[in-house]
């Protein structure tokens, strides 16, 4: 069966993303690490400090989901099963952590929310929910079975 276009658009979209995202949390955690070498310590804009083990768990998160992202997307491009069910997953699991980083800047930069970062995080659930509306669909998952 041909591939149909929405699987090759979020294909391409998966490996871009996860891409970039790989390259800010490699070029962040290089930040990090230097700032902890000088003795310096990373602070938000408002003044939050982060403790190191949230830094390094959050930065080995982002890092493992991206490649799984990386990888999935390639597959998802080759038609391969897993590869629709692993973005499926990575969607649920991304949208779960967007909401759950955007409630805690809430909590924690005392009820204000960044504008910018509001439209970012409201585009990115956006663009989960059309990713996952199309890998849903029933001519989607028969090009996954052939």
């Amino acid at each position: 069966m041909k591939r149909p276009t929405p699987v090759l658009v979020f294909g391409i979209l998966e490996i871009v993303t996860a891409s970039i995202g790989l390259f800010g949390i490699l070029v962040f955690f290089g930040i990090f690490i230097f700032s902890q070498l000088s003795g310096e310590s990373i602070q938000t804009l408002s003044g939050y400090q982060a403790p190191s083990w949230y830094i390094y768990s959050t930065a080995l998160l982002s890092f493992i989901l991206n490649i799984i992202g990386i990888i999935a997307g390639i597959a998802l491009l080759m038609l391969k099963r897993w590869a629709l069910y692993t973005v499926i997953f990575l969607a649920i699991v991304n949208g779960t952590l967007t909401i759950l980083y955007w409630n805690a800047e809430f909590v924690l930069f005392k009820n204000s929310i960044d504008v910018t970062n509001s439209v970012i995080t409201i585009l990115s659930l956006g663009y989960i929910g059309i990713l996952l509306w199309f890998m849903t669909r029933p001519h989607i998952q028969k090009a996954f079975k052939s």
